[in-house]
Parts: structure tokens; C-alpha cells; sequence
């Protein structure tokens, strides 16, 4: 091999070399002018994005000896040793439309918090983060190998232009659906304005979003996605009384879906 192969083998190394340094060097004074700091709380942080008080609260918000039940995400006691593939006492009369629902948390505390913050544009990382946690607990779900696609419950582009970015729920729904690596499609849309749930007594509430969603349509063809025989995880950010995600998931299931799973970060327990 000639010299001057060799000689343009080194320099490239060396750039190589530099720009790593160079990239580790802007890091370390990134972080000396910017300290990370928690993106709940606050409080300094050496590594991560969340602190770890704020990592205990919002991933153990289930009391010893509770799980969330299946079918409405409602705390249910372990003892006894109940049959977990029946509703438990706190189900709706009428089931969900959705095959089961998977919380992350109880709507208080720190997870509360977190699930008010994310409704800011200003708090985006902290919504992609609770995605990827939501994705972490999915994937040590006996169902995350069925599942063919990911989407999220819609706002209003109205909404979306007034708070500056995407929704929370769509952000979670992107970082969990990096983590259990199946596509992520904004299947839904909004058909109208619709007042805020928090806003309005539970009984309004299936009023309030009722025709609210319909299947979101190509711009260029102008057709409805086709989604016949999928297994999708819907994400929203809370559970109440369940009027969204069972509007929402009404919508899929008329659009084709073979099954539609609910995965949420906070699941609201009446007091």
C-alpha cells in the first residue's frame, strides 16, 4: 500500500479521535454552566432525568400488596389471593370497550404532578420520560409481544397550537413505542372542540366526548388508515371515569381493530 494511504488513514483517525474529545469536552462544560437537574422536582441530578425520590414515588405509587385490576386499573388487594382474570368489585356494571387497561400509578402525590406538568408544552422531556417508563412496564406484560402498533387519544389542533407542541399523550406514546419497538401512528383525530374533562362533573363527561374522535385520514388520498385485524395500545395520560378511552377505543374497534389495550401513567381512584 502506497504512503499516502496510510498517512490519510491516520488523519481520519485523528478526526475521529477529535471529535469525540471534542463532544465529551462540550458535554462536560454543558454540564458544568447547565447542572441536569430532576424534571419533576427540580433538585440536582448527577445522571438520569429524574432524582431518585421522584423515581420512587412515581413508579411506586401502588401501595404493598395492591395491583392495579385489569380490566378498570383500579387498586385490588393481593389477599386474599383474588382470581385476577375476573373484574374485581370496583369494575363498571357495563365493561370497558378496551381489553384491558395497564397504570402506571395512582392519580396522587408525584404522579399527579408529573401527569398536571406534562400538560405544558415547557415539560415535554418529562412526558417522553414517563413514556419510556409506561414502555417499561408493558414490556414485562404478558401481551406486549401481541401488540401491532402504538397510538394515543387526540387533542384538538386548536389545543395543540395554544399549548405550542405536540400533547403529552402523543409524546408517551412515541417513547413507548421506542421501547417495545413496534410503530407508533397517529390513528385518531378530533372531530370538534370538546371542554376539558377535568372541568366537568363525571355524569357530562361521556356527553362531552361523545363523536368527539373519528379515524384520522391521508391528506393525499384522503382515506381512512386502515387498521382491520390490529392489536393497538392506546396511551392517554390519566383514567377517570374512562368516557375518553372508551370513545376512543369505540372508534378503533369500528375502524377494523381486532383489540385495543389502554396503557396509562395515572389511573384516578375516587377517595
Amino acid at each position: 500500500m502506497s504512503i499516502s494511504f496510510w498517512t490519510d488513514a491516520l488523519i481520519s483517525d485523528l478526526g475521529r479521535r477529535g471529535a469525540d474529545h471534542l463532544a465529551e469536552l462540550s458535554s462536560t462544560l454543558l454540564d458544568i454552566l447547565l447542572p441536569p437537574t430532576c424534571l419533576l422536582c427540580g433538585d440536582g441530578i448527577e445522571r438520569g432525568d429524574l432524582c431518585i425520590d421522584c423515581e420512587v414515588s412515581l413508579c411506586g405509587s401502588w401501595p404493598a400488596l395492591v395491583v392495579p385490576c385489569q380490566f378498570c386499573g383500579m387498586p385490588r388487594s393481593k389477599l386474599p389471593v383474588p382470581p385476577f382474570d375476573q373484574p374485581c368489585g370496583g369494575c363498571p356494571a357495563k365493561p370497558y370497550p378496551f381489553k384491558s387497561v395497564t397504570p402506571m400509578g395512582i392519580y396522587q402525590g408525584a404522579v399527579r404532578e408529573a401527569v398536571i406538568a406534562t400538560k405544558r408544552a415547557a415539560h415535554g422531556a418529562l412526558a417522553s420520560s414517563l413514556g419510556v417508563r409506561l414502555g417499561k412496564l408493558i414490556q414485562r406484560t404478558d401481551f406486549v409481544d401481541q401488540i401491532d402498533c402504538v397510538t394515543f387519544v387526540p387533542t384538538h389542533r386548536w389545543r395543540r397550537m395554544i399549548r405550542g407542541g405536540p400533547s403529552g399523550a402523543q409524546r408517551m406514546a412515541i417513547s413507548v413505542g421506542k421501547v417495545i419497538k413496534v410503530p407508533i401512528i397517529e390513528s385518531l383525530t378530533t372531530t370538534r372542540w370538546v371542554a376539558k374533562q377535568s372541568l366537568l362533573a363525571d355524569e357530562k363527561r361521556e356527553l362531552n366526548v361523545r363523536g368527539a374522535f373519528r379515524i384520522k385520514r391521508s391528506y393525499a388520498w384522503q382515506r381512512s388508515l386502515n387498521l382491520r385485524d390490529q392489536h393497538i395500545l392506546l396511551v392517554d395520560d390519566v383514567l377517570t371515569t374512562g368516557a375518553t378511552a372508551k370513545e376512543s377505543t369505540s372508534v378503533l374497534m369500528q375502524a377494523g381493530a381486532a383489540s385495543v389495550r389502554l396503557a396509562v401513567i395515572a389511573r384516578a381512584v375516587k377517595r
